[in-house]
Order: C-alpha cells, then structure tokens, then sequence
C-alpha cells in the first residue's frame, strides 16, 4: 500500500475536523471527520465518524467506528463495533464484537471472535470465526473453520476446506457461558441455500444442497441433497433427504 505523506492528526475529548491526507491519526474521544481519509495508521479509543472512505495501512478501533464510503487497509483490527456503509478491502481483518459491511467484504485471512455481517458476498483466503455470520451473497474462503454460538446465514458458501461445528461453551467461565446461552447459543445453526467445497465436515447445519470430494454430516444437521466424489457419511444423527455419488 502506498505510504501516505502528510502531518499527524490527534484528537482529545471531541472535535469535529476535515477529513485529508495524514501519517499518523489517533482518536481519544469522539471525531467527526467531514470527508475522506488517508493515512499510514489509524487509531479510535471511542467513537469516530467517518464521511467519506478510509485508506490506512493500519486501522485499530476500541470502541465504534461508522464509515459512510468504503475501506480500504492492510491491516483492520476492531474491538467493539465497525459499521461500513460501502465495501471493505484488507490483508488481514481481526474482529472481536462486530462488523457490519453493507456490501463486500475482500481479504485475505479474517479472524473473528463475535459477528461479521456482509450485505453482499465476502471472499478471503482464510477464515476463523467463533460467532455467527450474515452474508447475503456467496461466502468463499479457501480454508474456513466455523464454530457457531447464534444463529447464522450464509446464500452459498464455497471453498477447499469447510470445516462447520457448533461451539463448546467448556471452556467458558459462568458468565459468558450465561452470555451465550442468553442471546441464543442453544438456537445456534447455520442456514445456507448451497455449500460446495473439496472436505467439508457439518454440524448444526441446514443446507439445500452439499456438494464435494469428501463430505460428513454430523449432529444437528438437516440436508436435503448430498452430491459426493469420493466419501460421504452420516454420523451423530444428521439427517440427509437425499445422497447420490457424483
């Protein structure tokens, strides 16, 4: 990403400023920023509204950031809330809360301990969510690990290996276990019209069609066509309508 000339912006307690172009920005407080933003790094501890999109090699929000374009980074890390009104662009994405893009998502490995929520499709190399997600489009990762804690959508999921569990709240203490079971953890499931990879193990799923190399339906799961190449098999109760080798 190109490195981006210009003075430090820090912001004490709340103003209202221009967005421009900046090395460094930091936010202690709350900002209004009135246009776009480009930067090397980024920093909220609080609240920042953004009218215009952001280009930042790095991006760090405690607390709750609201952009009214797109974003693009290198680095996006968040803890407590991101909301994106356009599409989203970056190397590395770690969620710890949510985020909330209202188009696509583009990246290349996502961690994300909460929710990521897509308007249109998200696409990375790598995902690993504890949590739940919302994509209204196709969701395509080369490697995705899944533990589902709410309940989820996806319209199609794509890639290599998809690997799809409920969540073990053992390794909880009482409070977030109280936490999860509270807004739905019981309930959690994930609803998608297609999923289509090479390996692909399911739990606490719901699908229309299953299609891959090698497939397992485990426990929780509600099929209604599994396509294979190679090996399919049922386990712990997962309910399939129909198989057929392909």
């Amino acid at each position: 990403m190109v490195r981006h000339s210009g003075k430090d912006l820090n912001i004490s307690g709340y103003m209202r400023v221009d967005g421009g172009i900046y090395d460094s920005v930091k936010i202690n407080g709350s900002a209004d920023l009135n246009s776009a933003l480009q930067c090397n790094d980024l920093k909220v501890n609080g609240t920042a509204n953004i009218s215009g999109s952001v280009n930042s090699d790095y991006i760090k929000v405690n607390g709750r950031i609201y952009v009214r374009d797109s974003v693009e980074a290198g680095e996006y890390m968040t803890n407590g809330k991101s909301e994106i009104e356009g599409s989203m662009k970056a190397d590395y994405i770690k969620v710890d809360g949510s985020l909330e893009v209202k188009r696509n998502i583009e990246a290349g490995k996502i961690k994300v301990n909460g929710e990521i929520l897509a308007g249109e499709g998200l696409n990375a190399e790598e995902m690993d969510i504890n949590g739940r997600i919302n994509i209204n489009s196709l969701l395509n990762a080369d490697r995705l690990k899944f533990e589902l804690y709410w309940r989820s959508y996806a319209g199609e999921i794509g890639g290599e290996h998809i690997v799809i569990k409920k969540g073990d709240l053992m390794g909880f203490d009482k409070f977030l276990k109280f936490v999860f079971s509270a807004f739905g953890y019981k309930e959690s499931s994930l609803n998608a019209g297609i999923i289509e990879g090479d390996d692909i193990y399911l739990e606490a799923t719901q699908a229309k069609i299953v299609r891959g190399k090698n497939v397992v339906i485990g426990e929780g799961c509600s099929i209604e066509l599994v396509e294979y190449k190679d090996t399919f098999r049922q386990q712990n109760g997962g309910y399939v309508k129909e198989s057929k080798k392909i």
